[in-house]
């Protein structure tokens, strides 16, 4: 696996793990537990999630990252973007797909999906870069 970056993967599955903290707090927080039907009381933020799910949430942008990274190598930012957006709009599709038959606000797949889109996006061009 010429020019296969370990360090890449691991540096591309730390910012898309993230890039998700904010785009689920900071950005999204608020349409997103509506169109779930979670409800926070008065000044309550979200909870921190299990360490678990953190570590099977990092897991994930790794593999996404070590995809990404075996597609992209170290051939520059643009090609890595390239790459990331092509994977992320696979991952956006196979969402809709799902969204098709959930009962959920069309919304909720915007944020839900716009995040791997976005991430594997980011997660390329760093793969790029490194």
């Amino acid at each position: 696996m010429d020019n296969y970056s370990i360090v890449a993967v691991l540096v591309g599955g730390v910012a898309f793990f993230a890039l998700g903290a904010i785009w689920y707090t900071a950005l999204f927080r608020k349409p997103w537990a509506a169109d779930m039907g979670i409800t926070f009381a008065e000044g309550e933020g979200p909870q921190a999630p299990p360490v678990t799910t953190m570590a099977v949430s990092v897991l994930i942008g790794f593999v996404l990252a070590g995809v990404i990274e075996y597609f992209t190598r170290d051939a520059g930012a643009g090609h890595g973007a390239k790459a990331g957006l092509a994977v992320g709009i696979a991952i956006a599709a196979l969402m809709g797909q799902n969204a098709l038959y959930d009962s959920k606000p069309p919304r909720l797949w915007v944020i839900n999906a716009g995040y791997p889109l976005l991430g594997a996006v980011v997660v390329g061009v760093v793969c790029g870069l490194i």
